[in-house]
């Protein structure tokens, strides 16, 4: 016992340091136009489905004072809330957890190398001051937008389908390996669930996991050793659908934004670009693009104030034209 809690607090302290200099730099303060009551669009509702290795709590960085709600695997509700988020997203809808997150509870045991991950998320949840319950990595179910993503993609948004009144406008948005599952799971999607779509928003969404892996890395024997560490301890796929191969097969007729910034290095633009780039060969009439300059790949939202205000201009124009109320 005494060991657990020694690593328990060795991971608190490594975490703390790990981030400590990142978190010197702070977030922008959200203005309150941007979380006040009149800002709220009541008949939208949002699918979101989160970034690599992010629990659910990732959504409050979008959803100003509301927050975000999730269901653990068992059927226990968590929220998560963030004092400076602005509100661009609106009423997320509550689903099953990924296969990939697993919350503390006295299901969790005191297995050492989760309760590394627990410090180390714990850690992060206080980085980008969002308020939720922590939680650790099962890194053997990583697949990094593969079937499982999509299959657990899938069967949130059908369900989401059928518990949402037919009157309101429903917006699909993904952050990173989100954003790559969002397009692949909607390439995917019969026609009656598609008719239900009225926009999709995509943040930093990649074309491919090899090449997002060759250009975010220095050292490109980095970008290898990465791909082999998600095959043999994860679920990835060398041969899984891509994005890139998703947006040969993407609804025309359902309108997809794109935001991008200029500093990311996790998702360098041009991993983007070539999906946007394919979308518009095939004529794609609704394909919109926001590039942001100075916030980083995990803080688009919050980082930077003139970057928080044109995100917050984007989604509300998108809003207006494409999601007004029936």
């Amino acid at each position: 016992m005494a060991k657990s809690s020694f690593l328990v607090l060795l991971a608190v302290l490594a975490a703390f340091a790990a981030w400590k200099v990142d978190r010197s730099r702070p977030f922008s303060e959200c203005p309150p136009i941007m979380r006040e009551e009149s800002s709220r669009r009541h008949h939208i509702e949002t699918f979101f489905f989160q970034g690599n290795g992010q629990a659910r709590s990732q959504g409050a960085l979008y959803t100003g004072p509301e927050g975000i709600k999730s269901l653990d695997r068992r059927g226990n509700e968590y929220q998560a809330h963030s004092g400076h988020a602005p509100r661009l997203l609106h009423n997320v809808f509550p689903y099953y957890e990924l296969e990939d997150i697993e919350y503390l509870n006295m299901f969790s045991g005191y297995n050492p190398f989760h309760m590394l991950l627990l410090g180390i998320n714990w850690c992060k949840l206080w980085y980008f001051r969002i308020e939720s319950t922590t939680y650790f990595n099962v890194l053997s179910n990583w697949n990094v937008g593969g079937k499982d993503d999509v299959k657990q993609h899938s069967a949130g948004f059908k369900e989401m389908v059928q518990k949402v009144d037919s009157d309101k406008r429903i917006v699909l948005f993904g952050p990173s390996r989100g954003a790559a599952t969002t397009l692949i799971s909607v390439s995917q999607m019969p026609r009656e669930l598609l008719e239900r779509i009225d926009l999709v928003i995509v943040e930093a969404p990649f074309d491919t996991v090899p090449s997002v892996l060759k250009k975010s890395v220095v050292v490109p024997v980095f970008a290898e050793i990465q791909l082999w560490l998600l095959e043999i301890i994860g679920k990835y796929d060398p041969n899984q659908v891509s994005p890139l191969d998703a947006v040969a097969n993407f609804p025309l007729d359902i309108p997809v934004a794109f935001v991008t910034s200029r500093p990311d290095r996790r998702v360098p633009i041009n991993n983007t670009k070539s999906l946007i780039e394919q979308l518009r060969d095939r004529k794609h009439e609704n394909v919109h693009h926001l590039m942001l300059e100075h916030s980083r790949h995990s803080s688009m939202a919050v980082e930077h104030h003139h970057d928080q205000k044109r995100y917050f201009e984007f989604v509300e124009m998108l809003y207006s034209k494409y999601c007004p109320p029936k």
